[in-house]
């Protein structure tokens, strides 16, 4: 499942995780599982479903800032319905 979701967001941000200054494959695999803990964490403060009025992410504009922000939440909530899936 992970490997998957590392192919769609390289494919979808054209990024080449090898590159100085990127975010490495265990980075992003790191940033996934700490969005699962966080999740788990804070379970009785957030909403068990991703909902686009309630979440709200900044990040700064830098492709690994990004991509990072982009794994932890997904990590936190990953696809429960078929119109969520990327």
């Amino acid at each position: 499942l992970f490997y998957k979701l590392l192919l769609k967001i390289k494919e979808k941000f054209k990024i080449k995780f090898s590159n100085k200054g990127q975010i490495t494959s265990k980075g992003l695999l790191q940033s996934y599982n700490f969005g699962q803990y966080l999740k788990n964490y804070y379970s009785g403060f957030l909403t068990p479903a991703y909902t686009p009025n309630k979440i709200y992410a900044r990040s700064v504009d830098v492709d690994r800032s990004l991509v990072t922000a982009n794994s932890l939440l997904s990590g936190m909530y990953p696809p429960a319905t078929s119109d969520q899936l990327w």
